[in-house]
């Protein structure tokens, strides 16, 4: 009997670890997938900045052709990095209290 209980402890044990590699192991794929997406944004934010560089000469020559007949004015506004830096912080501390609160469900149920 004593070697019973051995064992289904044992089995036990093994259960919740499992358990806690499984839980550690999706947290880390999360936490890559995350840290990929920062990086795909921070490329696409480069590549929007030399957006204008391509349209911003496309769009003075529809103006000069269609100045007479529209009136055009065109207005570049270029996001400061403080916006997106403060964007990209709030994104960060939302995924952060996210991660918080997974982790606290998690420990509930164990």
């Amino acid at each position: 009997m004593p070697d019973d209980v051995a064992t289904l402890i044992n089995r036990i044990d093994a259960e919740f670890s499992a358990l806690d590699a499984k839980i550690k192991h999706a947290q880390g794929e999360k936490q890559q997938a995350h840290r990929d997406r920062h990086a795909r944004l921070a490329t696409f934010e480069k590549e929007l900045e030399t957006l204008p560089d391509v349209w911003k000469p496309r769009l003075e020559a529809l103006v000069k052709r269609f100045g007479d007949r529209a009136k055009v004015a065109p207005i570049t506004l270029r996001r400061s990095n403080v916006c997106c830096r403060k964007r990209r912080e709030r994104q960060t501390r939302a995924v952060r209290e996210r991660e918080s609160e997974c982790s606290i469900q998690q420990s509930l149920r164990v």
